[in-house]
């Protein structure tokens, strides 16, 4: 997909009729396709600024939402806590009437996981609660369609971690666990959400000592990820890898693993 829509965008000629918002759906399409094989470094963070700004100039609402949710992944992926905030908020106060139902819902989900990270956790639970207990299978799969992973198993992720540092890692520990064969159930082959799905119960279970969950969900990511050369979720599956060892007394092969 991105070899394709990099060879689209260079033979697009500027001046051509519609060529304006074609490049702008175009870029989005690598954008996200960068983040899964590259991860959200600056090349995908380009991508989804040209969107955004394009599609502001645009008046497009649906490439707005787009863009700012890349930007603001980005920066959550990065530590930049407070811009990741400010863009979910910028999110949130879009015109009601112009957006989705799932549109206000995604918001919610992204103001929660941004305060989850902020410390801001009572807060978090109550919209990412608020948000699961609305989202209905046609919002779901609405979200599916247009961003390739499930909402609902994204937020239960966050769900998962804020009931941790509340200090309840037996409801934490199940949920991710229910969450990681929902995941599963979604598409068996290949889901972004599985990814997200084991990452979170790579971490917790890593957490609590539950090392042979985190060997087979490490596995299960480092064989998808290889399998469709997703080098992004590759180096996390390793990092847990190397996490793994360590905590099992093999410090040499962890350290290794982790460098």
């Amino acid at each position: 997909c991105r070899q394709r829509v990099e060879r689209a965008l260079s033979s697009l000629q500027s001046g051509m009729s519609g060529s304006t918002a074609l490049e702008m759906r175009l870029k989005a399409i690598l954008a996200a396709a960068l983040f899964n094989t590259k991860g959200p470094g600056p090349e995908a963070y380009a991508a989804w600024t040209d969107v955004l700004e394009t599609a502001e100039r645009l008046d497009d609402i649906e490439y707005q939402l787009r863009g700012i949710w890349g930007l603001w992944y980005n920066h959550l992926s990065h530590g930049d806590l407070r811009a990741a905030l400010a863009l979910a908020q910028k999110h949130d106060a879009l015109p009601a009437e112009r957006i989705e139902p799932t549109d206000l819902l995604v918001g919610e989900r992204m103001i929660a996981t941004s305060l989850q990270y902020l410390g801001e956790l009572s807060e978090a639970r109550r919209r990412v609660e608020h948000m699961l207990n609305h989202c209905t299978p046609a919002l779901r799969r609405s979200h599916m369609n247009r961003f390739q992973f499930d909402l609902p198993v994204s937020a239960r992720g966050t769900l998962a971690k804020v009931l941790w540092l509340q200090g309840f890692p037996d409801q934490a520990v199940r949920m991710a666990k229910d969450n990681v064969e929902d995941a599963r159930a979604i598409d068996r082959e290949f889901s972004v959400s599985l990814y997200w799905a084991l990452d979170t119960e790579c971490m917790l279970g890593l957490e609590v000592g539950e090392l042979m969950t985190v060997e087979r969900s490490v596995a299960m990511l480092l064989e998808h990820a290889t399998k469709h050369a997703l080098d992004f979720w590759q180096a996390l599956g390793h990092s847990y890898k190397g996490q793994l060892l360590i905590k099992r007394g093999d410090v040499v092969n962890g350290v290794a693993c982790l460098r």
